[in-house]
Order: C-alpha cells, then sequence, then structure tokens
C-alpha cells in the first residue's frame, strides 16, 4: 500500500474543482455577514461545490479552519456529517 497521494490525483482533482467553480460568485451572503463578522469567510455556494465534488453521501468532513462557518452551513445542507476545529486567538 502507497500512501502518498500521486501528483496526478492532486493535479487532476484540483482541476476539477477549479472548473466546477469557475462560474460561481464568491461573494459571501448577506445573512452569512449578519450573523457574525469572520475575516476570512468563505462563499458557502463555493465550499457546497467542494464538499460535492470530494465526498460522498456517507463521508464525514473534517474543516480544520472552522472560523467562518460556510462549510458546516453547505455540509448540513447536503447533507453531510462534519466536524470542525477552530483556534481562537
Amino acid at each position: 500500500m502507497n500512501p502518498k497521494i500521486s501528483s496526478e490525483l492532486v493535479s487532476t482533482v484540483t482541476n476539477d474543482i477549479l472548473e466546477a467553480i469557475n462560474d460561481i460568485n464568491p461573494s459571501v451572503s448577506t445573512n452569512l455577514k449578519r450573523a457574525f463578522y469572520f475575516k476570512g469567510r468563505k462563499s458557502d455556494k463555493i465550499a457546497t461545490k467542494v464538499i460535492e465534488i470530494l465526498t460522498d453521501s456517507d463521508d464525514i468532513v473534517l474543516d480544520p479552519f472552522f472560523g467562518g462557518g460556510s462549510f458546516i452551513i453547505s455540509a448540513l445542507q447536503i447533507p453531510r456529517f462534519i466536524y470542525g476545529i477552530e483556534l481562537d486567538n
């Protein structure tokens, strides 16, 4: 068993994601902005597309940079199980 991920697979997945999100508006919805301020918040539409591409319906998502909440919102809407970690300074 080779635990190393090939550079070809990384390239393919990266290209698939970039192609899929190319036409998505990267802005964050007003409702998310009003919920609480977070400087690095990502678009929930982009988060949804990334989760759909990289996971199956029975997968668990781990978001190690949980701060803005975009991925939890998207994962719960798809639905996927999700765990998140955030270091609060």
